[in-house]
C-alpha cells in the first residue's frame, strides 16, 4: 500500500482514500482485500532445518582448509590423520548445532503473539474475527486491555490511553484524540493514530485500518532487523587468521616445490612432501577448541537467564562495556504495587508483590484487618471505584487490563477483601472526569440508594 500521512488527513479524506465507511466493510469486501493485501502477520525469517544449522557450522575458511587437508591425507593413505580431522570437524559442528538449537527453542517459547481475536465492524455490526484476517479499510473496535492488531486512524475514542513503550520506550501511556495533526508530526505526536502491537490501558475507541502485516510500523522494524547484516568480530578475526595461514602454507609449499625441483627430485616426490607439509601446518584442534570455549560461555550465560542465538555472539557480548536499552517492559515488568497507605496521621504497610491479590496490612508493627479500620477501608474503596483497570486470572497467572497505577489500587482492594464487582454494582458510576496531564487527576461520581458520592 502507498505510504500516506494518514494522521494529517481529515476523516472524510481517510475514508475516501481507503474506499471504506464508518460502518465497516462488507464480508465480500473484506475477503477481496484479504486476497489483495494478504494476511495481517509479520514475516519471519525462514527457519533453518537441523541439517542446515549443522552445515552452517562448517562455514569458515579454516574449516574449508581442514576439509581439504583431510581429503589430501586420505588420498596419501594417511587414514588415521584423515579420520581424526573428520571426527574433530563433526564434533565441532554437533556441539555448535546443539547449543544453537537449545537457544532457538527457548527463544521460540518466549515469543508471545498478539491476541488471536479482534472486534471489527461489518456493515454496522460488531463481530469477532482472527487478527490475521484484519485488512486495510476495516474498522476495528477496542477497549482497555486489547492489543491493537494493525496500524489505524482513530474514528472515535473516549479517554483513550495506549501503552506505546514497545515502539517508543516511553513508560507513560500516550493520550489519544481524533483530530488531525501536522504532516511532519513524529510517531509520538501522532495522537490520532494507533499502532500494531501497542496495548490499550484505558478508554475505548474505533479506528479504520491503514496498514497491516509488514506494512505496519512494527513490520518495518521487523524488516530492518531481518535485513541487518551480522558482523561478529571473532568470525572476522578467524577468517583473517585462516587467510593468513593459507597464504603462509602456499608460500612454503611453493618454496619447497621450487627448491626440490632445482635439486633434481621428481615432481611426485616433491608433491607428496608438500602435501604432507600442508596437513601438518593446519591447526586441526583450533575450531573445536573455540567452539568448546564459546559453549562454556553460552552455558554460563544461560544459568543467568541470558539466551544467546549464535555461539559466536558470546565473544562480542564479553566485550560489551555499556548496554543501551529502554526501561519499561525490558528492565522492569511495568507493574506497580501499593506498599504504603496514609489516611490522615495513620500510616499502613502492605505486603505482597505484583498483581497477586494476597498481602497483609500492618500498622505499628502489628497485622490488622482493614475491614475494621473505617478510614483505611473508605480510602481503599475510593481507589477501587475511581478506577478503570480490571484484574483477572488466566492460566493460573494474575493479569491486568488497564493502567499499572490503577491496577495497583485494584489489587489493594482485593487484598482488603473488597468485592469490586459488587461495589460497582451497588454504587454505579454516574459521571466521570477522565485523567489528563493538565489537571493530573481523575474523578468519578457514583450513585447509591440515598445519595451521590464523588
Amino acid at each position: 500500500m502507498q505510504e500516506e500521512n494518514w494522521h494529517s488527513y481529515d476523516m472524510e479524506t481517510v475514508l475516501e482514500k481507503l474506499n471504506t465507511r464508518v460502518s465497516g466493510l462488507t464480508d465480500k469486501e473484506a475477503r477481496d482485500r484479504l486476497l489483495q493485501y494478504g494476511y495481517n502477520e509479520l514475516e519471519e525469517k525462514k527457519k533453518e532445518s537441523y541439517f542446515q544449522v549443522f552445515l552452517r557450522q562448517f562455514k569458515s575458511p579454516i574449516i574449508y582448509v581442514l576439509i581439504f587437508a583431510a581429503l589430501v591425507a586420505f588420498s596419501l593413505g594417511h587414514y588415521n590423520d584423515a579420520l581424526i580431522i573428520a571426527v574433530i570437524l563433526t564434533a565441532n559442528s554437533i556441539i555448535g548445532s546443539i547449543q544453537e538449537g537449545r537457544a532457538e527453542r527457548a527463544i521460540s517459547s518466549l515469543k508471545k503473539l498478539s491476541s488471536p481475536i479482534v472486534k471489527v465492524k461489518r456493515e454496522g455490526k460488531i463481530v469477532e474475527i482472527p487478527v490475521r484476517e484484519v485488512v486495510p479499510g476495516g474498522v476495528i473496535v477496542f477497549e482497555a486491555g486489547d492489543r491493537i492488531p494493525a496500524d489505524a486512524r482513530l474514528i472515535a475514542c473516549v479517554n483513550l490511553k495506549i501503552d506505546e513503550a514497545i515502539l517508543t520506550g516511553e513508560s507513560v501511556a500516550s493520550e489519544k484524540q481524533v483530530a488531525q495533526v501536522k504532516p511532519e508530526a513524529r510517531i509520538t505526536a501522532q495522537k490520532n493514530m494507533v499502532f500494531s502491537g501497542t496495548l490499550i490501558v484505558a478508554g475505548h475507541g474505533e479506528a479504520v485500518v491503514t496498514a497491516t502485516g509488514m506494512n505496519t510500523l512494527m513490520g518495518k522494524i521487523a524488516r530492518t532487523v531481518h535485513e541487518a547484516k551480522e558482523d561478529i568480530p571473532i568470525m572476522g578475526r578467524m577468517a583473517h587468521f585462516s587467510r593468513w595461514i593459507i597464504k603462509a602454507v602456499l608460500l612454503v609449499m611453493a618454496f619447497t616445490m621450487i627448491v626440490g625441483l632445482l635439486r633434481g627430485y621428481s615432481f611426485y616426490d616433491i608433491f607428496m612432501v608438500v602435501l604432507s607439509q600442508m596437513v601438518s601446518a593446519i591447526p586441526e584442534g583450533l575450531p573445536v577448541a573455540l567452539t568448546v570455549a564459546l559453549s562454556i560461555g553460552m552455558y554460563r550465560m544461560a544459568k543467568k537467564n541470558v539466551l544467546i542465538r549464535r555461539l559466536a555472539a558470546i565473544e562480542t557480548l564479553g566485550s560489551v562495556t555499556a548496554i543501551c536499552t529502554d526501561k519499561t517492559g525490558t528492565l522492569t515488568r511495568n507493574e506497580m504495587t501499593v506498599t504504603r497507605a496514609f489516611t490522615g496521621f495513620k500510616e499502613y504497610e502492605i505486603t505482597g508483590v505484583g498483581y497477586i491479590p494476597e498481602g497483609k496490612f500492618i500498622k505499628d508493627g502489628k497485622v490488622i484487618d482493614p475491614v475494621q479500620d473505617e478510614e483505611l477501608l473508605f480510602a481503599i474503596k475510593i481507589g477501587g471505584l475511581c478506577n478503570n483497570a480490571k484484574l483477572y486470572r488466566e492460566e493460573g497467572t494474575w493479569r491486568l487490563f488497564g493502567d499499572p497505577t490503577e491496577g495497583a489500587l485494584v489489587v489493594l482492594a482485593y487484598k482488603a477483601g473488597i468485592d469490586l464487582e459488587l461495589l460497582n454494582n451497588t454504587t454505579p458510576r454516574v459521571f466521570e472526569i477522565p485523567f489528563d496531564s493538565t489537571s493530573k487527576l481523575m474523578a468519578t461520581l457514583h450513585g447509591s440508594s440515598d445519595k451521590k458520592v464523588v
